[in-house]
């Protein structure tokens, strides 16, 4: 037992969850079009992607913390050093599999997420000013993992929607992803505003907060309500809902938000939740 739990806190201190929640939702995407899952070059290019970006950034911010006396004395240690370069390698040898077509949206959205963190490395007057929109943190977050697990993979995928027909699902995962986004934002409060960035946690209380979580998941459900209404695929629809009674236990429930496990595995497991309980309805 000992030995699992030391696993588990490998995979939660490493940001493999996360990375996993990743394919999950790539996954996901395959299902609501029918297709069978195809763990593609693209795939592997997310999950290693995920993981560099989610473990460079806890090093940026441990780093921005530190006073330079001790960022000279900080050895990152040996754990750390080998996900990145094997996030890296991973990262280049899979893009060097992909279509060329892609390079240009990657590269777009790579871009997106890189200014997530930059304030943490450039002290610039206008690029501070990133970190005192509020509603900016969360919208990036949402906006780069939807477009990610679902935009790419439906290109990829060869299926020809117009903005009218993937609005909705597009909009259902961002609110999806912008609902677990809001509680880090209420856990790193303090510590963002001694960074100096704003996010909604310091302009709506707690409680309000929770509201818009609900309202979140709420127009998550209504858009996919509308959008599988036509294809009737109301198996799906209920997976949508179960998922998201999930999640409100998560985050109304005080005895749950005392777990150690709270954040990095129930709340980013929710990515593999969804995604798991629609793969077994639709299966069914």
């Amino acid at each position: 037992m000992q030995k699992l739990k030391s696993i588990l806190n490998y995979l939660v201190e490493y940001n493999f969850i996360v990375a996993l929640g990743a394919l999950a939702m790539y996954g996901l995407t395959f299902i609501l079009f029918n297709q069978a899952i195809e763990f593609s070059h693209y795939a592997y290019l997310l999950f290693f992607a995920c993981l560099l970006d989610y473990n460079i950034h806890k090093l940026i911010k441990k780093q921005f913390h530190l006073s330079n006396e001790q960022v000279k004395k900080t050895v990152i240690n040996l754990d750390s050093r080998v996900i990145i370069l094997i996030s890296i390698t991973g990262i280049f040898i899979n893009l060097l599999h992909l279509p060329s077509s892609l390079y240009l949206k990657l590269l777009i959205v790579a871009s997106i997420t890189a200014l997530y963190s930059l304030p943490f490395l450039i002290k610039f007057r206008y690029i501070n000013y990133i970190k005192k929109i509020p509603f900016l943190k969360t919208s990036m977050v949402a906006f780069v993992w939807s477009y990610l697990t679902l935009n790419i993979p439906v290109e990829m995928l060869n299926i020809e929607l117009s903005f009218a027909e993937i609005s909705p699902l597009f909009f259902a995962r961002f609110f999806f992803i912008a609902a677990i986004t809001l509680p880090f934002e209420l856990r790193d409060k303090e510590i963002d505003q001694k960074d100096g960035i704003v996010t909604l946690a310091h302009v709506l209380t707690s409680h309000q907060i929770k509201i818009l979580i609900i309202a979140l998941l709420l127009a998550m459900n209504i858009l996919m309500g509308l959008y599988f209404d036509q294809k009737e695929s109301l198996k799906i629809n209920f997976a949508y809902a179960a998922s998201s009674f999930l999640m409100l236990w998560f985050i109304l429930s005080n005895r749950i938000k005392n777990k150690t496990y709270y954040y990095k595995l129930f709340l980013d497991g929710m990515l593999i939740w969804q995604s798991a309980l629609v793969y077994f309805v639709s299966s069914l």
